[in-house]
């Protein structure tokens, strides 16, 4: 389903021009990284990391949706040596920015 989704959007881009895609590429990297650690396929944790590397470059992103992503990412390449420090970070961020459905899910981890 969610690779029905992303074709349906490559084939839109190319007819429209989308200036800020808002939250998709939070949502499709966590999405991605919940499929990565499930199935254990390469091809979603290559997404995930796609779609990170997007929303670091939106002027829009917010610095919390970064800071979740980022521990997101770390634990699943087994890079997190302070998963629950960064975790909390982004927990914080999120509750600052009033962004609280964010903080809630930075707390589900």
């Amino acid at each position: 389903m969610v690779e029905t989704k992303w074709d349906l959007e490559k084939n839109l881009s190319t007819k429209f021009s989308f200036a800020g895609h808002g939250a998709d590429n939070f949502f499709d990297s966590l999405i991605s990284i919940a499929l990565a650690r499930k199935t254990k396929e390469d091809k979603w944790k290559k997404y995930a990391l796609e779609c990170f590397e997007k929303e670091k470059t939106l002027t829009s992103s917010r610095s919390h949706r970064l800071l979740i992503l980022e521990t997101e990412i770390d634990t699943l390449t087994s890079k997190a040596n302070n998963a629950v420090i960064d975790f909390d970070k982004a927990i914080n961020a999120a509750r600052e920015s009033e962004h609280i459905h964010e903080e809630a899910i930075a707390n589900e981890r």
